[in-house]
């Protein structure tokens, strides 16, 4: 996939990224959620996905939708529109079998923006500095 999917984690946040076998699950989640946040959607995408294939969230279709959503943004970021446009339809259907909410995560914030990013993409938006949308927990733009 090259190089350019994996983005360089340094200091504080590469040391959080490596001790996270150390935190519990929604600890995790929420380490999750602020890299997503500040652009490392490659690393929440591995950290969700530890979670989905290990975790007490095992095959959670809302779990899935979220490692997809991270996924696409970094197949947005590499240019690659497609790959993007198609995860984040594999994301809506995920999300269309769930309803609540996830480690604090409201189901439908997340339908929300996942909508948002389609239309972004839709209306040839490029991805910019940064993922378009912020993922939240308790209504907390970020986990710290």
């Amino acid at each position: 996939m090259g190089s350019r999917v994996r983005e360089r984690l340094t200091g504080d946040w590469l040391a959080r990224y490596e001790s996270r076998g150390s935190l519990d699950e929604s600890q995790r989640f929420a380490l999750g959620v602020d890299l997503f946040n500040n652009d490392a959607a490659w690393h929440a995408h591995e950290i969700w996905e530890e979670l989905w294939q290990e975790g007490s969230r095992k095959r959670s279709a809302a779990l899935q939708a979220l490692i997809q959503l991270a996924a696409s943004m970094v197949h947005w970021r590499n240019k690659n529109r497609h790959g993007a446009y198609t995860l984040l339809h594999r994301c809506r259907g995920n999300l269309a079998q769930e309803q609540g909410s996830i480690f604090g995560s409201q189901i439908s914030e997340i339908k929300e923006k996942t909508d948002k990013v389609l239309m972004l993409l839709d209306a040839g938006a490029a991805y910019g500095d940064g993922p378009p949308v912020r993922l939240e927990i308790d209504g907390e733009g970020t986990a710290a």
